[in-house]
């Protein structure tokens, strides 16, 4: 038996402890970064569809263009498109139906200032939209 072997002995078992620590970090930091990149890929996924519905309304309001300029589109958040029988009543009520069904408690509005329509939409949960994704669009 060498003599130098017993000073050498524990150096082994304090490595691997290191390196254990050193890899667990890494593996908690990979896990970190994960969760983040779902969370922001949710984020942007919730933003797109109110991009998208944004366009829709967009959309009925160019194609009903004299009724949208006298006010007929006008829509506050929390206000339901009460009543049906108008081209832009119905449209609104099929805005509002998809904002809150692609959106997590989404809720929109409507305000027409010419040339630009004014079109803020927003959902909560665990990642709350305080800004809107399209402030304003030109609806010519």
């Amino acid at each position: 038996m060498h003599p130098n072997r017993k000073k050498a002995s524990g150096y082994t078992l304090i490595e691997v402890l290191i390196a254990v620590l050193i890899l667990s970090i890494g593996l908690l930091s990979l896990a970190f970064t994960q969760a983040n990149s779902m969370r922001y890929t949710h984020s942007a996924y919730l933003r797109s569809q109110a991009t998208l519905l944004s366009g829709d309304i967009l959309d009925s309001i160019r194609t009903n263009r004299m009724n949208a300029e006298s006010g007929a589109y006008d829509i506050t958040i929390g206000t339901p498109a009460s009543g049906t029988g108008t081209i832009a009543l119905n449209d609104l009520n099929t805005w509002k139906s998809n904002l809150a069904a692609r959106l997590p408690q989404g809720d929109g509005q409507s305000r027409m200032m010419p040339p630009t329509v004014n079109l803020p939409s927003r959902c909560s949960g665990r990642t709350a939209m305080t800004q809107p994704p399209i402030p304003q669009r030109s609806f010519r």
